[in-house]
C-alpha cells in the first residue's frame, strides 16, 4: 500500500511539472508568438504550456496580466 502511495506521488509530480513549464522561444508556435506580439507590442512575457494552450504572464501599466492563447494564435482568455 505504501508503495502505491509513493508511485502515485511520483506520477502526480511528473504531471504537475509537465504542465506550466516555462518555454523558450523555439518551443512556442509561431502563431502564438505573432498573436502575443500583435496584441502586446514591445512587452516581454514568460510563456508556459497550459494543457493545449499557452499562458503568458507579464506586467502592463503596473499590473500583472495573464493572457491565454491557443496553438492557432487565438487569445482565448485574459486576466488581471
Amino acid at each position: 500500500m505504501e508503495r502505491l502511495f509513493i508511485i502515485g506521488l511520483i506520477l502526480s509530480g511528473a504531471a504537475i511539472s509537465a504542465a506550466g513549464r516555462k518555454l523558450n522561444g523555439s518551443q512556442v508556435p509561431v502563431a502564438v508568438k505573432t498573436a502575443f506580439e500583435t496584441k502586446y507590442p514591445g512587452i516581454k512575457a514568460h510563456l508556459t504550456n497550459e494543457d493545449a494552450n499557452y499562458e503568458s504572464n507579464f506586467n502592463q501599466n503596473g499590473k500583472t496580466v495573464s493572457s491565454i492563447i491557443n496553438k492557432n494564435g487565438t487569445i482565448v482568455g485574459m486576466g488581471i
